[in-house]
């Protein structure tokens, strides 16, 4: 599949699952996941393309430079984090290594999973698409959402941090306000997992019974 179709299939069957940290994204994915959809996790993808001995791996050792890793090898990731906060022209750098890179894994998933399933939606995960507007990108994005309260017992909870730290977090990503005015659909991860549950099976109806009646 050449990037030009795959970009078409991609605006036409996938669907992008966004949101603040700790609003329950993994919870949905887990569960779309379960009723036998793709999903690919853009978190995961980004690992799994700098891994050592991979060229991902190798093209950041060239340009970033032994302080780049730790002595076991490993990339650092808080100090290439903390580089290109700083430094723009490096985040373009190193974005620019990775993200082709994920888009190959990515359409190499989609590829394989076509094999055995009928071309049908999967689902994209990826905390930022709209800081990078990729939104166009899909079908549909969906937004997981709870007030600010909740992401922080969340996260005060899953991750043994103040509750200082857990604003700060929030507080480094775009506003809750600014995600539901660019989202396609919201759903309220703020209620009991059955009703989650019942949100997501209402939407996910919904995108196929728009496919089925545009003949995909």
């Amino acid at each position: 599949m050449d990037d030009g179709t795959f970009n078409l299939l991609k605006k036409k069957l996938a669907i992008a699952i966004s949101g603040g940290i700790a609003s329950g994204k993994s919870t949905v994915c887990q569960y779309l996941s379960q009723k036998g959809f793709l999903i690919v996790d853009a978190d995961d993808l980004s690992k799994q393309v700098v891994l050592p001995g991979t060229n991902g791996y190798q093209e950041i050792k060239a340009h970033f430079g032994d302080k780049a890793f730790f002595e076991s090898g490993a990339i650092n990731r808080a100090y290439l984090r903390e580089l290109i906060f700083n430094d723009s022209r490096e985040k373009i750098i190193l974005e620019g290594i990775i993200h082709p890179k994920i888009q190959t894994v990515h359409k190499t998933l989609v590829e394989n999973f076509y094999d055995d399933h009928h071309p049908s939606i999967w689902f994209y995960a990826a905390a930022l698409i709209f800081e990078k507007k990729l939104g166009q990108e899909f079908k549909e994005v969906w937004l997981i959402d709870c007030p600010e309260n909740v992401q922080i017992e969340r996260l005060t909870k899953r991750d043994h941090i103040s509750e200082k730290s857990a604003l700060n977090a929030i507080a480094a990503q775009m506003p809750r306000t600014e995600r539901k005015k660019l989202a396609s659909i919201i759903i309220d991860s703020d209620c009991s997992y059955a009703q989650l549950e019942e949100q997501i099976d209402f939407y996910l109806n919904k995108a196929i019974n728009s496919l089925q009646k545009k003949g995909t």
